[in-house]
């Protein structure tokens, strides 16, 4: 066996043993990462009392990255965001009586809107509803995966609900609110609900 060949043999070994172990790295990393994304939906549960703790800026930059990452119908993204921290606004938001323990003690809400600028045309218009309800998931997900605690406090398809947070927060009357997600640190503890039911599962057809 010649030096040369010898070199190249070796080589090819080294790099398949690379090879593999950047695969295994890869699997494990994959593994890891669907082990915490099933524990974080099978765990996640509606928090509506907060420590009275300010939620910092890169985490509320991160929550809403992972909320802009959600599908939408021909990807038109037809969604607003409001941000409130300031305790003025949140007691005005709470000011119409719902939700309003709720809304008063979170130090982050979130407002969801559909910008029916990007709404799609005909039949597929109220497709935005769906939309933003991804992305109310993926914050609700996000604050779960963080630490915080939060809930989904519904607005549309409320008439009052909508005209009152479009009053607070000066909404173009091309803006419409869809949902409210208070976030905060926990201060209180709940238990997940299993609420998988075989009954309403069905196969191929009904």
């Amino acid at each position: 066996m010649n030096k040369k060949f010898y070199y190249s043999l070796l080589l090819f070994v080294a790099m398949l043993v690379i090879s593999c172990t950047e695969r295994q790295q890869v699997v494990n990393r994959s593994s890891d990462n669907f082990s915490d994304c099933i524990s974080t939906i099978l765990t996640r549960t509606s928090i509506r009392n907060y420590q009275d703790t300010k939620i910092s800026s890169t985490t509320i930059d991160t929550i809403l990255r992972c909320a802009f990452a959600a599908p939408s119908a021909v990807n038109k993204q037809p969604w607003e965001i409001i941000v409130v921290t300031e305790d003025s606004i949140r007691y005005k938001l709470a000011s119409n009586g719902v939700n309003q323990h709720i809304v008063e003690s979170a130090p982050l809400i979130i407002i969801t809107c559909g910008n029916e600028e990007r709404f799609l045309n005909n039949e597929a218009t109220t497709f935005w509803i769906q939309d933003l309800s991804a992305l109310t998931q993926n914050i609700l997900l996000t604050a779960h995966s963080m630490g915080l605690g939060a809930v989904w406090c519904g607005i549309h398809p409320i008439k009052e609900r909508e005209e009152h947070i479009a009053s607070v927060l000066n909404l173009p009357t091309t803006i419409h609110p869809l949902s409210m997600i208070a976030i905060g640190f926990p201060n209180e503890t709940q238990t997940p609900k299993d609420k998988y039911n075989n009954s309403y599962i069905h196969y191929q057809k009904w």
